[in-house]
């Protein structure tokens, strides 16, 4: 392990804290510029190998990339199907 490695493991918040109050407001409005985009970067690269929904969000087309092809005439099996027996009069 270096030394640079070694002291990057020892940093912990209040030093980052001190030493980001020791820039002028203008080094500092550029770090956390670039912090919110290597944020933004992360997320992306993130969302697009995982293919996650986050929730609220739409999922019409969400098995497309599946190659499933259901037609009006399955829909319509499967609802004979289960409303076929309905209501029972076993209960």
């Amino acid at each position: 392990m270096t030394i640079a490695n070694e002291l990057v493991e020892r940093v912990d918040f209040n030093i980052v804290r001190r030493l980001f109050f020791k820039l002028d407001e203008a080094q500092r409005l550029k770090l956390i510029a670039e912090a919110e985009r290597e944020k933004k970067t992360k997320a992306s690269s993130q969302d697009k190998s995982t293919k996650q929904k986050r929730i609220g969000e739409s999922v019409y087309g969400l098995w497309t990339d599946l190659g499933i092809d259901i037609t009006e005439e399955d829909i319509k099996e499967a609802r004979k199907e289960m409303w076929g027996n309905f209501p029972r009069d076993d209960i």
